[in-house]
């Protein structure tokens, strides 16, 4: 073999830098530089400034980030060039004897994700939810004993998260974020926090303290703001946790897999349903037919949050179940409210301007059927724990795959009696974008394989 041909890759935490000639740090380069979505419009393109694409490699210096080893590795042997990988740490699997976790014997697939975890030291957990995410991350804690730090991004998440660990692990958590920082072995830390501490001292020490690191609802990591303060984390053990990891944007999931690593375990929820581990959605459609013109904002105002119509279905379908309603502007959340309170309905109405007591309250009420119906903004599309919804109404529209499928699994925890989450969606015709929109999603629901009915003609 040529010498020139040899490569060799500085491995680091957070950055692995290569050695190579400059053909294969060509090639390198061009495999972890993707087109960014939509370049042709860009000026710079078009007038020869820019090639449409963002380099995860640093020319100068010939660094990329580590979470891309296996895309290099991968190129290399399949060029058939020689190389060798310096500074790798060996994963010590012993550890994996010691994973019992108070309250719970861990379902198969768990122990599956520990190995994992253990075994390639980086990567993205693709759990879907109820899969029990938060008790993969404490297992792994308690078996590696390491700093650990679990980055969430909202209130409720930073308490329910915090209270969660310390129940499993049997240990004071720390919590930093809402006003409160307490640093202990473990620690729950909102990523907003972290950003206004980025460069405070007590900031940059935290993180170059962390030697295990979780991202939850890692999908976020396309954000400039969370990568920065992910790189500045300088533990060796790095995961990201989402049961939607993959946003279809190539931008963003190679941002993601650059930051952790590539998907290493994926449970759906397909497989937890089969398995008896989540309720089985039975999904029913409404068509509401009415006419709507103008761009998309003034559509989604008239056919969506202002509409009598739909609003009265939306009313119409709340039942004696524990019901969750699902908006997305404040101001549809206030115009349902008022009209189950003129039908006589008690119900609840929370948005991200509550206080962090409010909505633990509420959702404390709605656990113990004090209250039936709580119309919610899009705080409850990620991570908030409601076992007890057992009627789901996506009053919200849109086309998101994560958020729909983030939405459904809000209510799949599994129920007593039939394991049944009923879920009413709606067929918006008369407008090109709702109906479209409609649609994707049916086709989500459809991939996902759940039941779905439709009521009314299309």
């Amino acid at each position: 073999m040529n010498e020139d041909l040899e490569v060799i890759i500085t491995y680091g935490d957070v950055w692995s830098r290569i050695q190579a000639s400059r053909p294969i740090i060509k090639k390198i380069d061009n495999i972890l530089s993707p087109k960014v979505p939509g370049y042709w419009w860009s000026e710079k393109y078009r007038n020869g400034f820019w090639d449409g694409k963002i380099h995860f490699m640093k020319g100068v210096t010939n660094v990329f980030p580590s979470g891309f080893l296996p895309y290099v590795e991968k190129l290399l042997k399949r060029e058939s060039i020689i190389y060798k990988i310096e500074g790798m740490p060996i994963p010590s699997i012993d550890c994996i004897n010691d994973f019992n976790i108070n309250g719970i014997e861990l379902r198969d697939y768990q122990f599956d994700a520990l190995c994992a975890c253990i075994t390639m030291q980086r990567g993205i957990i693709g759990a879907a939810t109820n899969s029990g995410k938060t008790e993969i991350a404490a297992t792994v804690a308690k078996c590696l004993d390491l700093k650990t730090v679990i980055f969430t991004h909202s209130k409720t998440l930073l308490y329910q998260t915090a209270e969660r660990l310390e129940d499993r692990i049997n240990c004071k958590v720390g919590k930093i974020g809402d006003g409160v920082w307490e640093e202990e072995k473990i620690n729950v830390v909102m990523i907003q926090t972290m950003i206004r501490n980025l460069n405070v001292s007590k900031g940059k020490k935290f993180l170059e303290k962390m030697e295990l690191m979780f991202v939850d609802e890692c999908q976020h990591l396309s954000s400039n703001t969370w990568t920065n303060v992910v790189e500045k984390c300088k533990a060796r053990y790095r995961f990201g946790l989402s049961g939607t990891p993959q946003s279809g944007n190539i931008v963003n999931d190679m941002t993601l897999i650059g930051a952790t690593g590539p998907e290493i375990f994926s449970i759906k929820n397909i497989d937890l349903i089969k398995e008896g581990y989540s309720a089985i959605p039975k999904i029913k459609m409404i068509v509401c037919e009415q006419l709507c013109d103008g761009e998309y904002g003034e559509v989604y105002n008239k056919g969506i949050v202002e509409s009598v119509k739909r609003n009265k279905m939306i009313v119409d379908a709340i039942d004696d179940k524990q019901t969750l309603v699902i908006v997305r502007m404040i101001e549809h959340g206030n115009i349902l409210k008022r009209m189950c309170e003129d039908k006589g309905i008690i119900c609840k109405f929370l948005s991200g301007g509550d206080a962090s007591d409010i909505r633990q309250g509420t959702l404390k009420d709605f656990e113990n059927k004090k209250i039936n119906v709580i119309i919610a903004s899009t705080i409850f599309d990620e991570g908030v724990d409601a076992p007890s919804i057992e009627h789901l109404i996506l009053a919200v529209g849109g086309k998101s795959m994560i958020k729909t499928l983030q939405r459904i699994g809000r209510g799949l925890r599994k129920k007593e009696g039939d394991n049944i989450l009923y879920v009413t969606d709606f067929i918006d015709t008369g407008n090109e974008y709702l109906l479209s929109h409609s649609e994707e999603r049916r086709q989500i629901y459809t991939e996902e394989q759940f039941e779905v009915k439709i009521e009314g003609k299309v």
